[in-house]
């Protein structure tokens, strides 16, 4: 070490410097110039595959390749900044998942087009059937004019165009709300049946704990009692 430190020149900053080079060769035993040009291409290398990476990824979520383009460009000389800002900016779903999607709403809607949910129970019928088989609720009327089935949710007849008779749709609306009304009663007299049945168990499990403390004071008493009556005992013998 005090070798090392009697070489240190006093003259020129090129000196200064190829010591410290010497001397980092001599304490990690590498080249110090060989490690920064294989970290710098380290860096070099990740930089491109950012900018490369943001490439692609716009390209499959813009239709637009120009944008692809610019991102590339503003992630260039960036780098991670423009990375983190390209994944906050971004679309969320690439165009195949957009396609993809869109193609699954027109097959959810043309299935829904051909079934009604029941106003009562929520049951999805077929747009034939008349009745509902869960809960027997009506799910078409008869057109006044052409004597075809409807929907009760239509206001004017699909094949003629005549307006519905509401008095077919207020009979199936006060059926409905009956018996809506009847699910409300069933449903609230099952609640006050468990209310009832938890109320009564835990009247029963407190009686329990009554008892069991009633039992235990009884017998501290009667051991109390039996205590003084032993002394009373003892103390009258000894006056005799």
């Amino acid at each position: 070490m005090y070798t090392l430190l009697a070489q240190v020149p006093t003259t020129p900053t090129s000196d200064i410097a190829s010591y410290i080079q010497g001397l980092f060769q001599q304490i990690i035993g590498i080249d110090v110039m060989l490690a920064f040009r294989i970290l710098g291409l380290w860096v070099f290398i990740i930089w491109i595959v950012f900018a490369l990476w943001v490439a692609v990824d716009a390209s499959a979520r813009y239709k637009q390749w120009q944008l692809s383009v610019l991102w590339f460009l503003f992630v260039l000389p960036f780098n991670f900044l423009g990375f983190i800002g390209y994944l906050f900016m971004r679309p969320t779903v690439t165009l195949d998942e957009h396609q993809w999607t869109k193609l699954e709403s027109k097959y959810l809607m043309h299935e829904l087009s051909s079934v009604n949910d029941c106003p009562m129970c929520g049951t999805l019928i077929p747009v034939s059937q008349n009745f509902c088989a869960v809960c027997g609720t009506q799910m078409n009327v008869n057109c006044p004019k052409c004597e075809s089935l409807q929907s009760i949710y239509n206001v004017h007849c699909s094949n003629c165009g005549e307006k519905l008779g509401d008095v077919d749709r207020q009979e199936t609306k006060l059926k409905v709300t009956g018996m809506k009304v009847n699910l409300l009663q069933k449903i609230g007299e099952a609640v006050l049946s468990v209310k009832n049945a938890v109320a009564t168990k835990v009247s029963a499990f407190r009686a329990k704990r009554v008892e069991k403390k009633v039992v235990k004071l009884s017998k501290r008493q009667a051991k109390k009692l039996a205590k003084e009556m032993a002394k009373r005992d003892s103390a009258k013998e000894a006056k005799k």
